[in-house]
């Protein structure tokens, strides 16, 4: 998916998630796994 973020940004986002508890970022940062907590996964349900 590409998005108008600059890499900068995503990473922010991402971080910024991650503090929040909602997703878990598991490896090292240029080959990184983005996995949605449960609280994530709520959150994501609120976007159907």
């Amino acid at each position: 998916m590409k998005t108008d973020l600059s890499d900068d940004e995503l990473d922010g986002l991402l971080r910024r998630l991650a503090d929040g508890g909602y997703v878990d970022l598991i490896g090292e940062a240029e080959r990184e796994a983005i996995v949605l907590t449960c609280s994530g996964e709520h959150l994501a349900g609120g976007f159907r």
